[in-house]
This record gives C-alpha cells, sequence and structure tokens, in this order.
C-alpha cells in the first residue's frame, strides 16, 4: 500500500546501501561497574567507610565499651 503510494507520487529513491557494521564500544566504556567511573566509585566507597566508622563509634559509647575523656 505504501510502495503504490510513493509510486503515484512520483518520487523515486536512489537505493542506499545501509550495511555497516557498528564498530566495538570504547575500551573506557566497557570498563565501568554499574554505568560509574572510578572516582564515582571511590567516592561512594569512602562514604560507606565513613558511615561504618561513626556508627561502630557510636555503637562502643552506647554499650559504653569506651568512654569519653571528661
Amino acid at each position: 500500500m505504501l510502495d503504490d503510494l510513493r509510486d503515484s507520487a512520483g518520487f523515486e529513491e536512489e537505493e542506499k546501501d545501509y550495511n555497516y557494521q557498528e564498530a566495538p564500544a570504547p575500551a573506557a566504556a566497557q570498563k565501568q561497574l554499574l554505568g560509574m567511573t572510578p572516582v564515582q566509585r571511590f567516592v561512594i566507597a569512602f562514604m560507606i567507610f565513613m558511615m561504618v566508622c561513626i556508627l561502630g563509634s557510636f555503637f562502643l559509647l552506647i554499650t559504653e565499651t569506651i568512654w569519653l575523656p571528661v
């Protein structure tokens, strides 16, 4: 149906060769973990480390395993 419409309109398309191969992804894009760059992963890991240290210190203070020097 669309071919007939195109033919009746008088437009003639030249056939183009659309056969091409996709280029492989760059090496930098393949090394990303969860879509993050190494700097972003470091920031996330550092934030988790700090949270564990702070929560651990609070737990030791609450259980009176350590005391603050007063």
